[in-house]
């Protein structure tokens, strides 16, 4: 009963008992393990080719079909959907999660200049052309 009536009376005066303090530190940890894994993926995978963003990745598999004769169509219902198109996409959802992740979060790579990936340039950085 005294227990009781002592964490009552911390909460009481907008203290935090230890035991809840204890658990919201465990919580914490376990959330910090967790965004440094997701850190240390979006790292890995930022820069293609050394010190290109992952656009890059996705302007130059698109340069190469365009060199070999077998340019992509940006239509989305275009009648020859081949694996290209699955490889362009999956790489253009890359890109994308980068772009809500620099909106969201703030991050920048190392000498990574932010103007390609404004709007506005970031058709151009990925090859839309």
């Amino acid at each position: 009963m005294l227990r009781w009536l002592r964490r009552l009376l911390i909460k009481a005066l907008g203290g935090v008992p230890h035991a809840e303090l204890r658990e919201a530190h465990d919580e914490l940890r376990k959330v910090k393990q967790a965004l440094n894994s997701y850190t240390k993926f979006a790292d890995a995978i930022y820069f293609y080719a050394g010190n290109y963003p992952a656009w890059k990745a996705q302007q130059e598999f698109r340069n190469f079909l365009s060199d070999a004769g077998m340019p992509l169509s940006l239509q989305k219902r275009h009648p020859e959907r081949r694996y290209e198109y699955s490889v362009d996409e999956y790489l253009g959802r890359i890109v994308d999660a980068f772009v809500v992740l620099r909106q969201e979060v703030n991050i920048n790579g190392k000498g990574d200049s932010s103007v390609l990936w404004q709007e506005s340039s970031l058709p151009h950085a990925r090859g839309d052309y």
